[in-house]
């Protein structure tokens, strides 16, 4: 699957990095890389994962059509309850 970055034109930098700047491009291609759980958010895609260091991020996009493009509009550190759905869904998927 390709990861794309929305931009933000307003801001001329990746839509995620306006408001986290404490997230980079390279951990969320990293948390794809890893186990990752799923979840609607509002008519989009969340994802939680963590990094190779294991931070643990939310990741909020949509997939193209096909399937096989997922465009990352936002991206931030995951909290407690996140960490908590994220356990719960990987231990149902192995």
């Amino acid at each position: 699957m390709e990861i794309v970055f929305a931009f933000d034109k307003e801001h001329n930098k990746d839509h995620f990095l306006v408001n986290h700047s404490n997230v980079s491009e390279d951990e969320i291609l990293e948390v794809f890389a890893n186990k990752y759980a799923v979840f609607e958010a509002r008519k989009k895609v969340g994802i939680i994962g963590h990094t190779n260091n294991r931070k643990f991020l939310v990741i909020i996009g949509a997939y193209g059509q096909k399937g096989n493009v997922f465009r990352v509009i936002t991206a931030y550190p995951a909290c407690k309850k996140h960490l908590i759905y994220y356990k719960q869904e990987v231990s149902k998927h192995g």
